[in-house]
């Protein structure tokens, strides 16, 4: 069941993050609290935080929102 939990969680992360309504820095903090879940499910997610920051930068948002998401994915 625990891989059904890192998709949820994952593709969950993936709407906030590309979610253009809402504050920027909810949406990132939603999604580095998501990613941060998919760690504890699966260590091998912690490889989706710099794929998260790639396509952030890409995206081009701010270097306190990519910070927040990362932060807190890899905090837990």
């Amino acid at each position: 069941m625990e891989h059904l939990l890192l998709i949820a969680c994952l593709f969950l992360s993936t709407g906030f993050w590309f979610k253009k309504s809402g504050g920027d820095t909810m949406n990132a903090l939603i999604s580095g609290e998501l990613i941060g879940f998919a760690i504890l499910t699966r260590s091998e997610a912690v490889v989706f935080l710099p794929i998260f920051g790639v396509s952030g930068k890409l995206l081009g948002k701010s270097r306190s929102t990519l910070f927040i998401c990362n932060f807190f994915g890899g905090i837990k």
